[in-house]
């Protein structure tokens, strides 16, 4: 970035790479994972809606795809908490209000 190597009108911005923030994502809710069970919580169950592997793997899926679909961080943050209330949510009382309406929703 010092060298400025393609000039004045086209600056460098180190930005991190979308796939490494979903990656530390999927990291961290593993790591949640092992130490609440190590504290007695299971947070693995085999419920419905259960934070388990696959439920980690998706999550990741649409983390990656709220942050790549919107760029206004408000927006981005609406999405990252629809994702929340999507998964957990049951079918007697569903939280689909901040899911985006349409049907590629």
């Amino acid at each position: 970035m010092d060298l400025n190597v393609y000039g004045d009108s086209h600056p460098i911005e180190k930005e991190d790479c979308v796939n490494h923030v979903v990656k530390r994502n999927g990291t961290a809710l593993c790591q949640l994972i092992i130490s609440e069970t190590k504290k007695g919580t299971n947070l693995g169950s085999k419920r419905a809606g259960s934070l388990m592997k696959n439920m980690v793997e998706k999550v990741q899926k649409y983390y990656g795809k709220a942050i790549r679909s919107n760029k206004d961080p408000a927006q981005m943050k609406t999405a990252i908490y629809a994702i929340l209330d999507h998964y957990r949510s049951p079918d007697e009382n569903p939280q689909h209000k901040k899911c985006p309406i349409g049907e590629d929703s």
